[in-house]
């Protein structure tokens, strides 16, 4: 992702129902710890600003 912070990334999570909210919170973190970091690692400083915009809607079905 730093090497291209233009682009669009999507992510697929493991939350099976989409009203589960200890599941989309579980992964919401998981993404986080990915992407924030206060180590010398690839990922963002926490002082970048990165535009989010979840998806929450979307679960490839009728649901």
């Amino acid at each position: 992702m730093a090497a291209h912070p233009e682009a669009v990334f999507i992510k697929r999570t493991q939350v099976v129902y989409k009203l589960d909210a200890a599941a989309k919170m579980a992964e919401g973190k998981a993404l986080a710890r990915e992407l924030f970091t206060l180590q010398d690692t690839p990922g963002f400083s926490v002082t970048d600003k990165v535009a989010m915009k979840p998806n929450i809607t979307c679960g490839g079905d009728s649901t």
